[in-house]
């Protein structure tokens, strides 16, 4: 009996050992789970991080890509309009990202869309009463040529004449001075050389642009102008005032500033001039208050002293001559 008690306690006792090292086993597996958890926990926050680094460092590499192009296309003034949607984002995004700083990013992207929806050219004091572009280049100019460059001219109330850079719109213009009145027509000449300008003072004003800075002559005339033009070779200048009559310079003419030939019209308000292509014959057109006219025709032939032909027209709101001199349209 003793035997079997001592058996069984002994079977206790290693029953009780067994549990024990279970336990232990069991404890060690578990810390060990936690441990390996643990650790790819901590590896897959460390991938996360570096590739959150590697992103931002990509991201900050695309936005000072797209910056720096779209700070060209800015500058340079001639931005297509995918170009400039293309900016306004960089410009953002950069700004976005710390690479700009606030204020610069604003200052860029007011800049960015202001070429995007048209670019506002400050200087004149008050009212823009006109304005022109230059004319295309037809081909580029030999090297030793002046550059061919867009311009755009705009005469204003406080009668001044301003040049603009097309192509960098931001850049200050060249202000041209010396009417005492408000400025209401400019035309440019086809060599681009030389820019008319008609003013309330009554005078024309004809600038060199190839001087620096640009030289000006005075060309008298009378009455309110309703048209300033040259013809298409650069020849000619006319200027169509309200008293009846246009005036023609000989752009050839030694000096220049000499007296033009006037054309005059049966009535008080001349309308329009236009040349004919070759500029052998240039078309005129007039009306009084009651909408009475008239369209006449002047030939180079006979140096435009006299009318080619003269027809009776009312209510005259617009014309045009063809090319080659054979049609005119009222």
């Amino acid at each position: 009996q003793e035997f079997l008690a001592a058996s069984a306690e002994a079977e206790r006792q290693a029953a009780t050992r067994r549990q024990r090292l279970i336990g232990t086993a069991a404890a060690a597996l578990a810390v060990m789970f936690a441990l390996l958890a643990t650790a790819a926990f901590v590896n897959a926050v460390r991938a996360n991080q570096q590739r959150q680094v590697a992103e931002t460092a990509q991201q900050d590499t695309l936005a000072q890509s797209y910056l720096t192009n779209a700070q060209s296309a800015v500058a340079s003034g001639t931005l297509p309009e995918r170009s400039a949607l293309l900016s306004v984002g960089s410009v953002q995004f950069a700004g976005e990202r710390g690479i700009l700083k606030p204020a610069v990013a604003v200052d860029q992207l007011e800049r960015t869309l202001a070429v995007l929806g048209g670019t506002p050219l400050q200087g004149h004091q008050g009212a823009v009463n006109t304005v022109a572009f230059s004319p295309e280049c037809d081909k580029p100019p030999p090297a030793s040529a002046e550059r061919c460059e867009p311009r755009l001219a705009s005469g204003g109330a406080d009668g001044t004449v301003r040049v603009w850079d097309v192509r960098n719109p931001f850049a200050e213009p060249v202000t041209l001075t010396g009417h005492s009145g408000a400025v209401d027509h400019v035309a440019f000449s086809s060599d681009k050389r030389w820019l008319a300008s008609s003013s309330a003072d009554h005078t024309v004003r004809l600038w060199d642009l190839r001087a620096d800075p640009p030289a000006a002559q005075a060309l008298s005339a009378d009455g309110s102008f309703s048209r300033l033009s040259f013809s298409p070779s650069g020849r000619w200048l006319t200027a169509v005032t309200s008293d009846g009559k246009v005036r023609l310079w000989d752009m050839t003419a030694a000096p220049l500033v000499s007296a033009p030939r006037v054309l005059d019209h049966a009535y008080t308000g001349a309308i329009s001039a236009a040349f004919s292509g070759d500029e052998q014959r240039l078309m005129t057109t007039a009306q009084d208050g009651n909408f009475a006219g008239e369209v006449r025709v002047w030939s180079a032939s006979d140096e435009f002293s006299q009318p080619e032909a003269t027809f009776p027209y009312e209510y005259i709101s617009g014309s045009a001559m063809s090319a080659d001199g054979a049609w005119i349209a009222v």
